[in-house]
């Protein structure tokens, strides 16, 4: 489950459910692993912990065998007895309990008692005994906390206000019980690994309790300096620049009507930038030009070049309605918590072992709530879309969606596989030349279109077959081959009009950066059998 203070136009997996067949469909098979993974994940919170309560559980009887071995022995050893005293003292010796001795004791055993206690036995039983109350008291807790996050990820499902409150309870009681395993297990651990190791071979692995306690120790700081580190409530953006009004009167004034028209006040800043994404966000954006704080809507360079002004204006709407549904609002605050959360967590997982049972239960608190953010942010992105169709229309929002789609995909395997032509950059060739000698033929892309997967940092978005479904708009894999070839004007020109060198600085930056990301890509490709790969591998490992 990740989080962050933004929402962006970027969809995840889905497929639509086969008719006319028996088999589940996929949702139903992804709500089944996502079930048998959380299973998994609690078996594994509390298999250790598990281990150390079974072992102090059965180590007094263990160190009771041990002892009457031990004093059997030594009645076997006084030469003075004759056979049958010493089976008679045996038998007797047999029957005795030495963990009930070093507590109560009848009178004639009296001397057997202050044996066992001068000779620190009676001490090593009552160590055992607070240990497994100790165990005891750490598995309770975990059994109770695991029972308690599943109730609060049940009912964040009620409500967008249930999920903000329930979500911030199982981030406290989560980090609770983290906490709290890191102060019982370590000592539990490492207490448990010196009776095992003293009882079996008599031998004090000092070297391992050592290291396992300076582990869980600097664990422990770690993840309290985390929670006390005071989270910035900003990003980088980088590439890009804010835009003020006298930059780009156009693109504010059409802002500016998309909000008027639904009733909704204008963004603080707008930022354009190289990634090939919108959204927005109510963190502090830090920039190429500096650092903006409020409401801001960012822009893609290169989607502005590539799509028409109508469907640029369909998204523009689409953002706003984040903004009028207080996503972004509901993201700032979550975002400090998903920052601490995902440092913890790295924390835990190179904790070695006295931290692996924390770090599955963070792991547990997030696969609590991945689901239901997932629904809710598929609703929002629903009907962020019918906002975005109040602009412009379904059609054009729909086309924006597919066109969407097809330019980021295109532009992607453009910036991989298409040489620099001096003085042009990728970022600016139109998409539809590429399309047509490339991708054209490729009838598996298209037909997977529809459902394919992209990473996104806040949610997990519909899949653009079930948007369009939404919409009530059809379109169909030649009509997405028709939209990647059509000749547009972009929305850029209609913008931007006569800012022709407003972001060359950043086309030089995000070129040179391409530039170089290729060039990394093709050493580690090289093929050192190849004389053009050896080549290429001597110029850089000289």
């Amino acid at each position: 489950m990740m989080l962050s203070g933004r929402s962006s136009e970027q969809q995840i997996i889905y497929e639509p459910m086969n008719e006319n067949t028996d088999s589940p469909s996929p949702e139903v098979n992804l709500q089944h692993e996502h079930r048998r993974l959380i299973i998994i994940t609690v078996l594994k919170t509390l298999a250790l912990p598990l281990v150390i309560l079974s072992f102090l559980f059965f180590a007094p009887r263990w160190w009771n065998f041990q002892v009457r071995n031990s004093i059997i022995a030594e009645v076997n050893a006084v030469s003075e007895l004759t056979q049958q005293d010493k089976n008679t003292r045996i038998e007797a010796v047999k029957a005795l309990d030495f963990q009930a001795l070093s507590k109560t004791y009848p009178p004639y055993l009296e001397d057997l008692h202050q044996g066992l206690v001068s000779s620190g036995v009676a001490a090593r039983f009552d160590h055992l005994r607070w240990g497994l109350v100790a165990a005891s008291i750490h598995v309770a807790a975990l059994i109770g906390g695991i029972l308690g996050l599943a109730l609060l990820g049940r009912n964040a499902k009620k409500s967008i206000n249930a999920l903000a409150r329930n979500y911030h309870w199982g981030w406290n009681l989560a980090l609770a019980l983290a906490l709290l395993n890191m102060v019982l297990l370590v000592p539990l651990l490492a207490y448990s690994l010196f009776e095992i190791t003293t009882m079996a071979a008599g031998v004090i692995p000092t070297g391992l309790l050592f290291a396992l306690l300076i582990g869980g120790a600097l664990a422990a700081f770690r993840t309290g300096k985390i929670l006390f580190t005071r989270v910035p409530m900003e990003f980088g953006e980088a590439m890009a620049r804010h835009l003020i009004r006298e930059d780009a009167p156009a693109l504010w004034s059409a802002v500016d009507g998309a909000a008027t028209a639904l009733g909704t006040p204008s963004p603080d800043h707008i930022v354009v930038g190289m990634q090939l994404n919108f959204y927005v966000t109510e963190l502090a954006v830090l920039h190429s030009t500096g650092k903006t704080a409020g409401k801001t809507l960012f822009l893609s360079y290169p989607l502005l070049k590539q799509m028409p002004r109508e469907e640029v204006m369909a998204i523009i709407g689409h953002e706003l309605g984040h903004f009028m549904g207080a996503d972004t609002a509901l993201s700032r605050g979550f975002y400090p918590k998903q920052l601490k959360f995902t440092a913890i967590f790295h924390t835990l997982a190179h904790a070695g072992l006295s931290g692996r049972p924390a770090f599955h239960l963070m792991h547990l608190f997030s696969l609590g709530f991945t689901q239901v953010f997932g629904g809710y942010s598929r609703t929002r992105e629903f009907l962020a879309d019918e906002i975005g169709a109040k602009i412009t229309s379904p059609r054009t929002q729909g086309t924006a969606l597919v066109r969407l789609h097809i330019v980021t995909e295109v532009l992607n395997r453009m910036l991989q596989h298409t040489p620099a032509t001096a003085g042009v950059s990728l970022l600016d060739s139109p998409v539809s030349h590429f399309v047509s000698a490339s991708i054209q033929p490729d009838d598996d892309l298209w037909q997977k279109l529809f459902i394919q997967v992209q990473p996104h940092p806040l949610d997990t978005h519909p899949p653009l077959q079930a948007r369009l479904e939404s919409l009530k708009e059809r379109i169909n894999p030649a009509e997405a081959r028709a939209l990647a070839v059509e000749t547009i004007l972009p929305a850029y020109a209609a913008f931007f009009p006569a800012k022709t060198g407003l972001f060359n600085s950043l086309l030089i930056e995000a070129d040179a950066a391409i530039t170089n990301l290729k060039s990394q890509l093709e050493i580690t490709a090289a093929d050192v059998t190849t004389p053009e790969g050896r080549e290429l591998l001597k110029q850089n490992f000289p």
